[in-house]
């Protein structure tokens, strides 16, 4: 039975250039395999909109997202995305951003983890991490490691790199890189920040549970003198009930069971390594557990006061390097317990069955584990770790949890080859308990044929090709906006629309030519085929809870779609999920919608007598009628 629960990690010192190559590519390999392209999408969409902004402010000036301000009033990074895209066009510009934060976010992860790892733990890290999910709360929204151009992949690689240098005792560099993160993306940053204050101040203070105390009724003051101080405005009844039904995942007490799940296991990881790993990892983890409980505490009190400028900071964004650090301290900490023989391998076996386990539920199991661990040390101090029927237990945790996820794998064989883009077996390939599987065998056959010592290289080459192969999922007819075809086409209506005008273009389903059904975001289509305002949709409606003006106008704009029966009228976010259901337009509905005096045009793929102007994407084969709605009133 292990007397003190800090060991040494006997893991062998960091490689030279020419032997960390493998690993690069390893790392390169996993995110074109867990990350494809599939071009401007998700939050992709408002930082290139953002962009576009820049570059023509006249023509977004009276969409309902940018009205009264934007996610881009808080960061520097628009400024360098519409430099890119006057330069080279939108989607090359997205392309070249992608790419570079792929390439920063993978160096900085790999230049923090070979401080702890080498060679073979090495590579299994960076497979666990790449291949696990990456969500880490709020309704699955928010994620690590984006695979698409965004100021938090970059910001995330900036802190990580951060991270590294305080550790080497670089300080300045390390609030450098921190500030620089902030600079991109504050609310990222601030993962970094805590745990650099948080080491300061437990280094010069001690007393960690007294200074935890300290700073939580602190913030909590703070937040008061926020709203006493007329600082921050208060999320008034009407403002906060339009933010939670269209944006719940920024309030950590509407998340659903999955999301504590996924947290907890976060938590229980970090705790352990806190425990169980010696000298950086084990102090990082230290330094970040108080930083993630107490981030959180102050997420859930700003939710319940009501201060606008806390609620928005999201203060439980923290939790992404917490997630990200959990998966990555994970392979050391199986390491130093198996190493450390007797009990530790039992509690090592359970902590490599809690990642195993799908749904989350590994939230549950490591704690139980570690619960059975500490009963069986204190029931059966003399006996031989091999016995006791908590060791039993303990044991049967990974055989379980594996069981669960083929069972789960095989449910969604059939939905993956239905609705993947990629063929099914590189997607069972990249799921972490196979793709760690894979690398484990394939190195102890090499070993076996003593090829070790080239493994990692053939591993990384073959992994890097299939990756390279199947990353770009670009489809010209849904995502490509600088196709000189469809631009020719689309000039016919940029003359007829002024650049001021305020446009609905409506979204709707359609079939594409790969047999897929596809929501068309019609904000999208306004928005970069068009480059002019749109009138309202719920993606539009995303930065409500920034500026007060914003939500009450998206919800106005929002009423009066759905009053003539629009999709694009739903803020609920519950209801949003639901499939959409396609209306018949009449000429009511359309005189209906063109009342609101801030509407200039309605585009539709409708074709109705007073159409001004119909054309035909050359892509996808769709057709679209334009409507003045001065005419139409």
């Amino acid at each position: 039975m292990p007397d003190n629960p800090r060991r040494a990690q006997p893991f062998p010192p960091r490689g030279t250039a020419a032997t960390l190559f493998p690993i690069v590519m390893v790392a390169a390999a996993w995110w074109l395999l867990t990350r494809p392209y599939h071009g401007i999408f998700h939050d992709g969409v408002f930082y290139a909109a953002q962009a576009l902004k820049r570059l023509y402010p006249a023509q977004y000036a009276g969409d309902v997202f940018f009205l009264y301000g934007s996610q881009d009033d808080f960061t520097f990074y628009g400024q360098a995305q519409a430099r890119l895209a006057d330069w080279l066009g939108v989607d090359q510009a997205f392309l070249l951003l992608t790419l570079a934060g792929a390439a920063l976010w993978s160096f900085a992860l790999l230049y923090l983890l070979r401080r702890w790892l080498s060679a073979l733990p090495l590579a299994a890290s960076l497979v666990l991490v790449l291949s696990a999910d990456p969500h880490y709360g709020g309704f699955d929204v928010f994620s690590f490691g984006e695979r698409f151009a965004s100021p938090r992949v970059l910001s995330e690689a900036l802190v990580l790199l951060g991270l590294s240098y305080w550790l080497d005792g670089r300080r300045l560099a390390a609030g450098c890189a921190v500030a620089g993160a902030a600079l991109l993306h504050p609310l990222i940053a601030l993962a970094g920040m805590g745990v650099m204050l948080w080491a300061v101040l437990r280094e010069r203070v001690g007393r960690s549970r007294t200074l935890g105390l300290a700073l939580l009724a602190a913030g909590l003051l703070g937040m008061q003198l926020l709203l006493w101080t007329g600082v921050s405005p208060r999320l008034d009844p009407e403002w906060r009930q339009v933010v939670e039904r269209r944006s719940p995942a920024i309030y950590p007490f509407l998340w659903p069971l999955g999301d504590w799940l996924r947290l907890a296991l976060d938590a229980s990881l970090l705790w352990l390594a806190a425990r169980h790993l010696q000298d950086e990892a084990g102090k990082l983890a230290g330094w970040l557990l108080p930083v993630l409980a107490l981030s959180l505490l102050w997420a859930l009190a700003a939710g319940a006061m009501d201060v606008q400028l806390a609620v928005s900071a999201q203060l439980q964004r923290v939790q992404w390097l917490a997630h990200l650090l959990a998966l990555a301290l994970a392979v050391p900490l199986c390491l130093g317990l198996w190493q450390s023989g007797g009990r530790d391998r039992y509690l090592a076996a359970g902590v490599a069955g809690s990642l195993v386990f799908p749904f989350s539920l590994g939230g549950l199991i490591l704690p139980a584990a570690y619960g059975l661990y500490r009963w069986a040390a204190y029931r059966f101090p003399h006996e031989s770790p091999g016995r006791g029927p908590s060791l039993i237990l303990l044991a049967a945790f990974p055989g379980a949890g594996l069981a669960l996820w083929l069972f789960y794998l095989a449910a969604n064989l059939v939905l993956a080859s239905a609705v993947n883009e990629r063929p099914v077996w590189l997607w069972v390939f990249i799921q972490a308990p196979v793709a760690l599987a894979v690398l484990l065998a394939g190195y102890a056959l090499a070993r076996r044929l003593r090829l070790d010592a080239g493994w990692l290289w053939m591993y990384g080459a073959c992994a890097l090709a299939i990756g390279a192969l199947h990353w770009d999922l670009r489809k010209p007819w849904s995502t490509v906006y600088d196709h000189p075809e469809r631009a020719a086409v689309i000039a016919s209506a940029q003359a007829l629309i002024p650049e001021d005008a305020v446009v609905y273009w409506e979204s709707g389903v359609y079939l594409t030519p790969d047999n897929l059904a596809r929501l068309d975001k019609g904000f999208e289509r306004a928005w970069f085929w068009l480059r002019r305002s749109n009138y309202a949709s719920f993606d539009q409606a995303a930065g409500n809870v920034f500026y007060r003006k914003t939500a009450m106008e998206a919800a106005r704009r929002a009423a009066h779609l759905r009053q003539w029966g629009f999709r694009d009228g739903n803020l609920d976010w519950n209801e949003h999920k639901k499939p959409p259901v396609k209306f018949a337009l009449s000429l009511a509905r359309l005189r209906g919608v063109c009342t609101d005096p801030v509407l200039g045009f309605v585009i539709t793929d409708t074709r109705l007598p007073a159409a001004s102007l119909s054309f035909q994407d050359p892509l996808t084969g769709r057709k679209f009628s334009v409507y003045d709605c001065r005419e139409v009133r």
